[in-house]
């Protein structure tokens, strides 16, 4: 399978997304497994497509994005899933797929090929533009985010490479 995504939790299990769907491996309890969601969501049996990765904080979950602009949220500690179907959302027409997702405080920024970046809140279930992406950033098509430090975050497509910290609210 071709990599798309990987991801390793506190418990050292390494998450693997791949176009063919999601694997767990865990080295020290010596288990490999792949998480079989087509039972549940039937389109995932020709269609997985794994894009990225990323595990919400505050719950026990992983989001899972793909091709089919979809993201597949998958309670690990239940084996619940449940999912998100961004086109119910006013995003960008040119955005053709979810490439990231990262969980900045109780929300999720949302990264797209071709489109500006939006954060959703799980809670409210709003989905908005990135608000730290104003003025000349606003449109940055952000195609990943990594967290540098407690406060900082690394924006990348191409360049500029923007950094942006949480606690100003300024690109830096």
């Amino acid at each position: 399978d071709l990599i798309c995504a990987a991801f390793e939790d506190e418990d050292q299990t390494v998450w693997l997304g791949t176009i063919a769907g999601i694997s767990r491996y865990n080295h020290k309890k010596s288990f490999y497994r792949k998480v079989k969601a087509s039972q549940i969501f039937p389109e995932l049996e020709e269609n997985w497509k794994i894009t990225c990765l990323a595990e919400n904080p505050k719950k026990t979950e992983w989001w899972i994005g793909s091709r089919s602009n979809k993201i597949y949220i998958f309670d690990y500690k239940t084996g619940a899933w449940n999912h998100l179907d961004l086109a119910e959302f006013p995003i960008d027409k040119k955005a053709t797929y979810l490439t990231d997702i990262e969980f900045i405080g109780d929300e999720a920024v949302l990264c797209f090929a071709g489109a500006p970046t939006y954060q959703y809140n799980p809670k409210t279930k709003k989905m908005v533009p990135f608000k730290a992406l104003t003025g000349s950033f606003k449109d940055y098509k952000t195609r990943v985010i990594v967290q540098e430090t407690d406060s900082t975050y690394l924006f990348g497509n191409k360049l500029p490479l923007l950094r942006w910290n949480k606690n100003t609210n300024r690109i830096q």
